[in-house]
């Protein structure tokens, strides 16, 4: 899981917005049930769009922006935190494991932007070293929810006791608006810039999808800058182990079960109407051994006509719609996704017991300086 969010087809779950138009504070913006077709927002006009064209295609799918209200961040915060979660503290030990080389990587005066920075519970800790060795560095978090990004930075400021060396910025926005930030940001220019992707998320992406995104990353920075200082630290989960990834994605605790429900909800929210009645959907999560992903599903427990406005939709009883597809990536998979991009690999911090690794990269070119 992770943050996958958006609005454009294109870029699918994460939005592909001018950057002239205004950043919504949080996916609840988005999703704001509107009284009127004069007052609906254009951004509610593209989900509505999102929602039916999913609910047409084969395998039928919802945008996973759905998923990501308030209501879905602090599920979702929650689930991190299970026993059955095993990504969030796998990926904290290789942190630990590998923190001085993280830190010297990043550099004094460097700046970090973190994509989808949800509790900063494993950022703390390269944080925290930083604050201990009083090595300055300007920290940017990217999230949706402007409330929970508030409230993670208030835990994160105290966290390092207020440190003069971290200096901490909230960026409430979807990760297409990252890039036109990245490309129109002067303090930028001539700094080393870390772009830090936690927890797998990128693998809830197709290949070309998450090749654009650090494309677009990296072209926004050198474009403006002298330098090619830029480099990516991604975490990517490899393990493949049936049991194990079932139990992280569908929790003992019932979370996970609630996290994708909630999406109905929001479903009706944006769609301005009950369109999906809840009763009548259950989770359905999957592992699929062919293409070696979880797949986060609700099924129809029941044969059902659902109307998107003047049209309807025949949905089976056991038919599944899906919001998020969580792949699992084995080292040479990883680097077959980078061959369509401008990175490489420099270096590859791996756990001792689990296949996950949190990979440096940087363009090709050019390391880090």
């Amino acid at each position: 899981m992770g943050l996958d969010s958006g609005l454009s087809e294109s870029r699918n779950h994460y939005g592909q917005r001018e950057h002239e138009r205004p950043v919504k504070s949080s996916a609840d913006e988005i999703l704001q049930e509107q009284t009127s077709d004069e007052t609906r927002s254009s951004d509610n006009d593209e989900i509505q769009q999102l929602i039916s064209q999913g609910l047409r295609s084969s395998p039928r799918s919802l945008p996973s922006l759905l998923l990501w209200d308030s209501v879905g961040l602090n599920l979702y915060e929650k689930i991190t935190e299970s026993p059955d979660y095993y990504l969030t503290r796998v990926e904290a030990d290789v942190i630990r494991n590998n923190v001085d080389a993280i830190v010297q990587s990043i550099g004094a005066n460097g700046v970090i932007l973190e994509l989808g920075s949800g509790s900063l519970s494993k950022t703390s800790i390269i944080l925290g070293e930083f604050a201990k060795r009083e090595i300055p560095v300007t920290y940017f978090a990217l999230d949706l929810c402007a409330s929970s990004l508030a409230k993670s930075l208030e835990g994160l400021r105290s966290y390092l006791g207020h440190s003069p060396y971290v200096t901490c910025h909230p960026l409430c926005m979807t990760y297409q608006d990252g890039v036109s930030w990245v490309a129109n940001q002067q303090f930028l220019r001539g700094k080393r810039v870390t772009v830090l992707w936690l927890g797998s998320s990128l693998a809830n992406e197709p290949v070309n999808e998450f090749q654009d995104l650090v494309n677009g990353i990296t072209t926004a920075y050198t474009s403006s800058s002298s330098t090619s200082n830029i480099q990516f630290l991604i975490g990517v989960d490899g393990n493949k182990d049936a049991s194990t990834v079932s139990r992280a994605y569908d929790t003992s605790d019932g979370l996970s079960r609630q996290f994708a429900l909630n999406g109905i909800n929001n479903v009706n929210r944006a769609l301005g109407a009950d369109v999906f009645d809840a009763d009548k959907w259950t989770f359905n999560g999957t592992w699929d051994p062919q293409e070696e992903a979880f797949h986060t599903n609700i099924k129809s427990v029941e044969d059902q006509v659902v109307f998107i406005g003047d049209q309807s939709l025949q949905i089976s009883k056991g038919e599944n719609i899906r919001f998020i597809l969580s792949r699992k990536l084995s080292s040479s998979q990883f680097e077959k996704w980078l061959t369509g991009t401008a990175l490489q690999t420099m270096t590859v911090w791996k756990h001792s017991k689990f296949n996950y690794g949190l990979y440096q990269l940087a363009p090709a070119s050019k390391s880090m300086l």
